[in-house]
Order: structure tokens, then C-alpha cells, then sequence
């Protein structure tokens, strides 16, 4: 595949997964081009499968967040999403559906393509321990019981 082929298959993605391509920021789109890098890194996915846009539902500090789409190039219905973690670009929170009200919400914390395998082992398996991340989260319907924090246990 050429670079021009690369290129057309990279817009294509940008197209279908984002209305943002090509924002006037060029702070987010530096700070976007290296989270696209890192997760192609990690995935080992080639970069015109990975697309970094803003996140239409989260913020942090009052700086609107960043959201990755992955097709899977073995089946482009099927993509992988991510958010950064807030406090180190590095991490990421693999979003999944909640179950009480179908929002898209962290599911598991994704470091390494081996943390991304031990989540769907554990889904394929139906053992999969609740993210810290889920509960709270902005990609919660407003009704869901999952939108606010569960109350801490106190320790005897």
C-alpha cells in the first residue's frame, strides 16, 4: 500500500468515526496525534485504524477529552474505544456498554496489549471485576444508578 493508499484509508476512518478531523487547535491535534501513536503502538494496529477525536461527553479541568476509535482490520464493524486517563496519557480506559442504561463507559484499564487480552479473557470467561473508572462516569445515561459514585465501606 502506498503512502497516497494510506493516507485515503485514514481520512476514510476519520470520516466515518469523527466529525473533527481537522480542528484549528493545534495543541489538541499535537496532543491527538500522539495519543493515535501510542495506541497504534500498543495495539500493533496500523495507524489509519486508529482515530483520535474530542470527546463529545467528557472534560477534565474544563478541557474537553479525548476519545480513540480502533477498527479492527479483520472486521470493520467491530471497533475497540478508548478515553485517556486523565492524569497519564499512557493508560487508557477501554469503553464498553454499561449495562443498566447502554452508555459507552470505562470497562477496564488498558496499559499493555497483554491488560487488553486478560479483559476479553475475562469477559469470555464472564468474570469481569468492576473499573473503578465505571462508576461516575460522564458516558452514563443521567437515570442510570452507575451515574454517581457508590458510597465507600467502611472498614471494621
Amino acid at each position: 500500500m502506498s503512502i497516497a493508499d494510506n493516507a485515503a484509508k485514514a481520512l476514510e476512518s476519520h470520516r466515518r468515526h469523527s466529525n473533527d478531523v481537522f480542528g484549528t487547535d493545534l495543541y489538541r491535534r499535537r496532543v491527538q496525534a500522539a495519543i493515535g501513536r501510542d495506541v497504534t503502538a500498543m495495539l500493533g494496529v496500523h495507524p489509519a485504524d486508529v482515530v483520535v477525536t474530542t470527546d463529545p461527553r467528557r472534560a477534565y479541568a474544563g478541557y474537553a477529552w479525548h476519545h480513540i476509535v480502533v477498527c479492527n482490520p479483520d472486521s470493520p464493524a467491530r471497533t475497540l474505544r478508548f478515553i485517556p486517563d486523565p492524569v497519564d496519557l499512557s493508560l487508557f480506559h477501554l469503553l464498553g456498554e454499561c449495562s443498566a442504561c447502554a452508555g459507552e463507559v470505562p470497562v477496564a484499564l488498558i496499559a499493555t496489549l497483554a491488560d487488553l487480552g486478560r479483559y476479553l479473557e475475562q469477559v469470555a470467561g464472564d468474570h469481569v471485576p468492576p473499573h473503578p473508572e465505571f462508576f461516575g462516569d460522564a458516558g452514563h445515561s443521567l437515570r442510570c444508578r452507575f451515574k454517581v459514585h457508590p458510597a465507600p465501606v467502611a472498614s471494621v
